[in-house]
């Protein structure tokens, strides 16, 4: 198949092609023979349609914020180019979209997509599925270069109809509209959850929307493992699992402070003779679909630094907001 074709082409076999692949995205199973050329076509596509690429500079260009680093458009285009990555954020949220119109059929479902980059990858399969009058999306992001784009592809799709508005703005600090939210998206993180700003972007969220909402991801959690190699792993402590309950529990704890205050875990840690300590970090995206042990570089393993101590003794882990977000560590008795 012809890429450089069907990004010239007309409309109708674009639309046709982007529905193709969408069908085998969200398509049941785990790893499937069509997945991956799947989303190798959908990658092509975005980036030959929104011309997102390395040779310009300004599509390089990561923004710092106060709470971590919002990457630029091409770093976020790449993101399209992981088979389960893909697979299992497209398919939650299509499965979510689903159960919502179950409970009422009559009224669109709302998604706010925080920090969509330059082609709302997670959204574009989504949106074939359904009628605009059954879905509708709110759509932030804070790269003027992936605003742009975005709304430029959307466009040229006819697919912006099934957006109520697009923001320019920072989703840690946007305001809530007063109007009905059904499913709130992000993927906003990396590995570990350091450098990026998911954590506050869902703290926001959650602070504004309660609990009648559905969060994707509905769970993400990082754990101190032990790597032995070879794909050899134990795990020592479940370091923090960020979920509705957890998010309550931190804005409720955080009243009255500048920030957000989360809570310590404490590890009685034994140093091993072989193997290196770790972050892992797994995923649950919606339901039953997930991301855990080598799917996707959300889960790859980012060494603790500094070195652990070669005694043992209590450590307490914490997450620590701020510009560079992610989990730092000292002992007990300091």
């Amino acid at each position: 198949m012809n890429f450089d074709t069907i990004v010239t082409g007309d409309l109708y076999t674009i639309k046709k092609t982007l529905a193709a692949i969408s069908t085998d995205i969200l398509a049941e199973g785990d790893f499937h023979e069509r997945l991956a050329p799947a989303v190798k076509q959908y990658s092509e596509l975005m980036f030959g349609l929104t011309g997102i690429t390395e040779n310009q500079s300004e599509h390089l260009q990561d923004i710092i914020t106060s709470h971590g680093r919002a990457i630029a458009a091409v770093k976020a285009g790449f993101c399209i180019k992981e088979p389960i990555r893909v697979q299992r954020f497209c398919r939650g949220l299509y499965k979510a979209v689903v159960d919502r119109l179950k409970q009422e059929p009559n009224r669109p479902v709302h998604v706010v997509y925080a920090g969509t980059g330059p082609f709302a990858a997670l959204a574009l399969p989504v949106m074939m599925q359904f009628k605009s009058s059954q879905l509708q999306f709110t759509l932030l992001e804070i790269n003027e270069v992936s605003y742009n784009a975005l709304r430029k592809v959307l466009k040229d799709l006819e697919l912006d109809t099934y957006v109520k508005r697009f923001e320019l703005c920072d989703a840690i600090t946007w305001r809530v509209p007063d109007e009905r939210i059904d499913i709130v998206i992000s993927e906003t993180m990396n590995y570990a959850l350091m450098k990026e700003p998911q954590i506050n972007i869902m703290l926001n969220m959650v602070s504004q929307l309660g609990d009648k909402v559905i969060y994707i991801p509905q769970d993400i959690g990082v754990q101190l493992t032990i790597d032995n190699g070879r794909d050899s792993l134990t795990r020592v402590a479940d370091l923090y699992n960020f979920n509705i309950e957890a998010y309550q529990k931190i804005i409720a704890q955080s009243v009255n402070h500048n920030g957000w205050l989360f809570d310590a875990t404490a590890v009685d840690y034994q140093p091993e003779a072989k193997g290196r300590p770790v972050y892992t970090t797994s995923i649950i995206v919606y339901n039953e679909d997930k991301l855990t042990g080598h799917d996707c570089s959300l889960n790859l393993h980012q060494p603790v630094r500094p070195a652990l101590p070669d005694e043992a003794c209590t450590l307490l882990f914490t997450y620590q907001d701020g510009e560079r977000p992610g989990f730092v560590y000292q002992t007990a008795d300091k």
